[in-house]
């Protein structure tokens, strides 16, 4: 912490509140494509110039520190990130891509409270005009400033001309027939292991999980599956495990007579077969059955499992299970 105090320092001196700007999280673009949002969105910050950014070298560093990745790092251990660099306030967001529009949400997060002071949306049906013209909206909006639409730009509350659209609809196919053919190999592969994975999954393979598996015990903040307490320890990899079905769990009946809602985050070991082998409760609900009901949804659910290079290892992740 002491390294980086002089930032929270300048920040006081010059009378502005520092703010630390993380990766957008992704979903459907490509990563080069959201990096260049992310940096975007600071450049504009910079130019509105009502708060000192944090250098994104200084983030990248602290994670390197701290051996963590981006991936496997929930909103809370971004926000913790946040307050070891001496940010009083963190932007988090994704954005993606849904059906023929783009679309990005970004929140600004009080550090220490962990409150969304602002937050922004801004939809597209091209990514030009998300990078040129909806991170400016976005900065402007968690500035407080009155940033106007354009009527040629679609968003909530315009949308494009039949002319305009048409053109938009040329760029989007010409950029999604750009994407399927410079797929490498290994990508096509990829997708078809995760198609098999799901396949085998669909046929059975959970019976591994609810035949061999010992059961959750009540009040118990961990499961593992040789009934020893597990101690999370740092795995290195390149590609994090991945989830080939949603994590459904179900709703106690305690919780749900008290009225009592949240999200639970866990630490799930999943090992080189894509099975959940460990779990410890990292920050969830005690006394009202949610922990365990987590955990147990966790434990059933089959991965893709994490890869260093391209061979499948075991890793570490942290997964938040909302109710």
């Amino acid at each position: 912490m002491r390294r980086y105090l002089p930032l929270l320092l300048i920040g006081l001196a010059c009378g502005r509140t520092t703010v630390a700007i993380f990766d957008f999280e992704n979903n459907g673009l490509e990563p080069y494509e959201v990096r260049q949002l992310s940096t975007r969105l600071e450049s504009e910050l910079v130019i509105v110039n009502k708060y000192n950014v944090v250098e994104r070298s200084k983030i990248d560093e602290i994670l390197k520190e701290q051996k963590l990745q981006m991936s496997g790092c929930v909103e809370e251990c971004l926000i913790e990130i946040g307050n070891m660099i001496g940010a009083k306030k963190v932007i988090l967001g994704s954005v993606g891509i849904m059906g023929k529009n783009y679309t990005s949400s970004a929140r600004l997060v009080n550090a220490e409270t962990g409150e969304i002071l602002k937050s922004a949306n801004y939809d597209t049906q091209s990514l030009g005009d998300l990078l040129s013209f909806g991170m400016k909206y976005t900065a402007g909006t968690l500035c407080d400033l009155n940033i106007t639409l354009p009527k040629n730009k679609m968003s909530k509350t315009n949308t494009l001309d039949e002319r305009q659209k048409k053109i938009e609809r040329r760029e989007l196919e010409d950029y999604a027939v750009e994407r399927i053919y410079s797929k490498s190999l290994d990508e096509v592969l990829d997708n078809i292991a995760d198609e098999l994975y799901a396949e085998e999954y669909r046929q059975g393979a959970i019976q591994r999980t609810l035949e061999n598996y010992p059961d959750i015990e009540q009040g118990k903040d961990w499961w593992s599956i040789d009934n020893q307490k597990p101690k999370v320890e740092f795995i290195a990899y390149h590609d994090p495990p991945r989830a080939l079905t949603p994590i459904n769990p179900e709703y106690p009946i305690i919780a749900e007579q008290k009225g009592i809602i949240g999200t639970v985050f866990l630490q799930a070991l999943i090992d080189e077969f894509g099975y959940v082998n460990a779990i410890i409760v990292f920050r969830g609900i005690p006394n009202s059955g949610l922990n365990e009901a987590a955990m147990d949804a966790v434990r059933k659910t089959r991965y893709k499992p994490a890869k260093r290079r391209e061979k499948a290892v075991d890793a570490w992740i942290t997964v938040p299970v909302s109710f």
